[in-house]
């Protein structure tokens, strides 16, 4: 299988476990990059037999040589910008800018290797872009309170950013970082990175608008969505006021523990931008 093969498959993968809600999305994305990574590992193994076994043959005749040229790598789909531009939550102002329609609308330019509107598209609570590599990306959510383990809004846990980072780092099942204060867009913030401790699983709640969606520790909730982390997610929260929609959270987050790909969502947090007042 060449290279070329394995990335047409790959890109068929990714387009196969597209999934209608956030959480679920992310677990489908998440098991299409394992997918990846065993069939990679699986077609090196491949190649070292087939090196092995001419030199075995010593170059004797037996080997068929096929001539026929690789298949030219997948391309981007013509039009693939329409869909987006043409969803009412969606204003494409040009040059990769657009404006999501949340409670708080917030314009966001968002960089090439990374998708507008993923997941399952815009709501008034959230927008979301994630990395074309499926391992990676950024979230945005308005008007969140901590998530209860069952998948309920928590109790007792002040509904202002500093409390829910607070919460967020002292879940015994997450490592933390220690807190800090931070700015996004200008705004006084609170940030707090997180990964599942080992043999914590996947979690007890479920992430996503169905009772059967992804097994995961919920994290926020908002008007009866939640999402959360589970697996080898690593994620940083930074969590800030808004005068509408009270606290929003930017979730940042990577599959495989991925610090370097988090370090790249960075170019995304930065593009995004809410309006003054």
């Amino acid at each position: 299988m060449s290279i070329h093969d394995l990335a047409r498959a790959a890109s068929e993968d990714l387009r196969s476990h597209t999934a209608a809600d956030v959480d679920a999305g992310l677990g489908a994305l998440h098991v299409a990059h394992t997918r990846r990574q065993r069939r990679s590992r699986a077609t090196a193994a491949l190649v070292v037999a087939a090196v092995a076994a001419a030199a075995w043959w010593g170059g004797a005749g037996f080997g068929h040589h096929d001539t026929t040229p690789d298949p030219a790598p997948p391309r981007p789909t013509p039009g693939l910008q329409q869909p987006v531009c043409s969803d009412p939550m969606v204003t494409c102002d040009g040059h990769r800018t657009y404006d999501f329609a949340l409670q708080t609308p917030v314009t966001w330019h968002i960089p090439r290797g990374y998708g507008v509107n993923s997941g399952a598209g815009a709501t008034v609570h959230l927008a979301e872009s994630y990395a074309h590599s499926g391992s990676a990306g950024v979230s945005v959510l308005e008007g969140v309170v901590a998530a209860s383990p069952a998948s309920l809004a928590a109790p007792g846990v002040p509904a202002t950013p500093g409390g829910f980072i607070h919460w967020l780092a002292a879940r015994p099942y997450l490592r933390a970082t220690s807190l800090r204060r931070t700015t996004i867009d200008g705004r006084p913030a609170w940030q707090v990175r997180v990964a599942v401790r080992p043999h914590h699983g996947h979690g007890p709640g479920r992430c996503a608008t169905s009772p059967s969606g992804q097994p995961c520790h919920p994290v926020t909730f908002q008007d009866g969505a939640v999402t959360g982390i589970w697996g080898d997610m690593t994620a940083e929260y930074t969590a800030f006021d808004l005068p509408v929609s009270g606290t929003a959270v930017v979730w940042s987050w990577a599959f495989g523990h991925d610090t370097r790909a988090l370090t790249h969502n960075q170019t995304v947090v930065r593009g995004l931008s809410w309006p003054s007042g």
